[in-house]
């Protein structure tokens, strides 16, 4: 239990600290929105960039764990669609998004500090690569799910052309894709980047 205590108590502890400092107004009424956005856009990452670059190849392209990801993880998303379909009667868009609910983790803002914390910054390929996994095809398989069920008058070609689209600006997706050259090809990070 110790271990456990040693690993998560810093990172939640951060939380707290954050949470206290939002309602006693020691950050101002916009801070959340302003740390969440340097954080999507920015520290997160680059992180991912950083780790991804300098990892082995081996590690990021573990098809054996790419493969348990997404095999458990459609397996919990269709078991959520029939448990939301027939025991709650969820109709979409809700099943939809409760289906995304059972499979999405949160990888990237608690998953990978909690991950670095526990097995070292050499350590975090697992965790980015979950993140990647998960975001791409489970995000982008429900919105295009969602918007060819919807009213969406676009073609589905269209429709997946503009989710994808969508999900390449995402820079928890993009910063660790756009790191793979640097994987793959052994290219070193200059140090001034990897600081």
């Amino acid at each position: 239990m110790s271990v456990v205590l040693e690993i998560s108590l810093p990172v939640f502890g951060l939380i707290l600290c954050g949470y206290v400092a939002g309602i006693n107004g020691i950050l101002g009424k916009q801070s959340a929105v302003a740390l969440n956005g340097f954080v999507f856009y920015f520290a997160l990452p680059a992180l991912l960039f950083g780790f991804t670059a300098q990892a082995p190849l081996i590690v990021i392209l573990n098809w054996n764990f790419i493969g348990s990801i997404f095999f458990g993880s459609l397996a919990t998303y269709i078991v959520a669609l029939i448990i939301g379909w027939s025991v709650f009667g969820f109709r979409l868009p809700i099943i939809g998004i409760a289906a995304l609910s059972s499979v999405f983790a949160n990888t990237g803002y608690l998953g990978i500090p909690l991950f670095l914390t526990a097995f070292g910054p050499d350590q975090a390929g697992p965790a980015i690569v979950a993140t990647v996994t998960v975001n791409i095809v489970f995000v982008g398989g429900t919105i295009c799910f969602l918007e060819l069920a919807g009213n969406n008058k676009a073609t589905p070609a269209v429709t997946m052309i503009n989710v994808f689209r969508a999900l390449a600006k995402n820079p928890l997706i993009s910063a660790p894709v756009l790191a793979l050259p640097f994987t793959i090809f052994g290219i070193q990070v200059p140090v001034l980047a990897s600081r």
